[in-house]
């Protein structure tokens, strides 16, 4: 809907809002001024991810079945209404529209977080820059869906197939091929299945926010984060939460990556294979999985050790026990 950007103006940095207009023409118009410019990014960045994700879902179908179906669009209340907000994370729609609802609350969490250090002013600026694009967004909607005429002129232009984004939203979890992924993972998967894979994807991108290991990968499309220091020449550490095909299996393990040609190692393609696994019976923790996740930022001398632990054993440190093993590697 609007593209955000920071401007250096007499002595300050100004926060703009671009827009499209009914006539075509794109609009620039100043949302407030900070002293600070590096607050004023931040700012930009987290209102700009909140755009993205309350619009994307806006401007497509979902087409997991047999037709073309909106997306609900409940979650622009939470632009403006603080209370609406818990309801971002307690969806079931879908493993692509609540990967977005989970990163619209992860955008609105961090623009509070850069306006905590923001004046009084700026928090009133911000406040009404999310009611004007929640206000254009349900009338523009309305008139759309409904044909529905808004009784108040709509400054900002939507339309449904083409979002005016930043960069695409600059996010993956955006991107077509993201939902496409997830749309297929879930085909054909029962209520429950789906319920129990879009927690599991909600821990995971949780436990993503958390931790320290910066090199640790979220892969949304399938369920997993993995920990490759090697770049698949060595020990890998995986975490994979239960897909809709499988609702019962959550599992936390060391892999080995096994060249495909012995001749060609060093350059050639390899293949992962777990060679320490822990089989959990449950949903892990927050804390469990951000700690394993530390610990394994260590690199290879942490999964070396790891990679020794005995059936039965916990992995060092942490609260996972080992169910099965397999030394075809060494």
């Amino acid at each position: 809907m609007t593209i955000y950007s920071t401007h250096p103006s007499r002595g300050k940095t100004q926060i703009l809002a671009v827009y499209r207009t009914h006539e075509d023409a794109i609009n620039s118009t100043t949302v407030t001024s900070l002293d600070d410019p590096a607050l004023a990014q931040t700012i930009a960045e987290a209102i700009n991810r909140v755009s993205a994700c309350a619009t994307l879902p806006l401007c497509t179908y979902d087409q997991r079945g047999d037709g073309f179906d909106d997306y609900p669009t409940g979650h622009l209340d939470a632009l403006t209404d603080f209370g609406a907000r818990a309801g971002l994370l307690t969806g079931f729609h879908s493993l692509w529209y609540e990967l977005v609802m989970f990163e619209l609350h992860a955008a609105l969490t961090d623009l509070d977080d850069a306006l905590d250090e923001a004046s009084d002013p700026v928090k009133l600026a911000i406040a009404q820059e999310l009611a004007a694009e929640a206000r254009d967004l349900k009338a523009e909607l309305l008139d759309f869906t409904e044909n529905v005429t808004p009784t108040v002129a709509v400054q900002r232009a939507w339309s449904h197939s083409f979002p005016f984004l930043a960069f695409d939203g600059g996010m993956t979890e955006l991107a077509t091929s993201t939902r496409e992924l997830l749309d297929r993972l879930e085909h054909g998967s029962t209520d429950a299945a789906l319920e129990q894979a879009i927690d599991g994807l909600r821990l995971l991108l949780t436990v993503d926010r958390h931790t320290d290991n910066h090199d640790a990968t979220l892969d949304a499309s399938a369920l997993s984060i993995l920990d490759d220091p090697s770049w698949g020449s060595g020990y890998y550490l995986s975490i994979d939460s239960p897909t809709p095909q499988h609702p019962a299996r959550w599992s936390v393990f060391l892999g080995w990556w096994v060249p495909d040609d012995p001749d060609d190692a060093d350059d050639g393609d390899s293949t992962g294979k777990a060679v320490v696994i822990c089989d959990l019976q449950q949903a892990p923790g927050v804390t469990d999985l951000v700690k394993l996740l530390n610990l394994s930022a260590a690199g290879a001398s942490q999964h070396e050790a790891w990679a020794k632990t005995p059936v039965g054993e916990r992995l060092a440190g942490t609260a996972f026990v080992v169910t099965r093993r397999d030394d075809s590697h060494l």
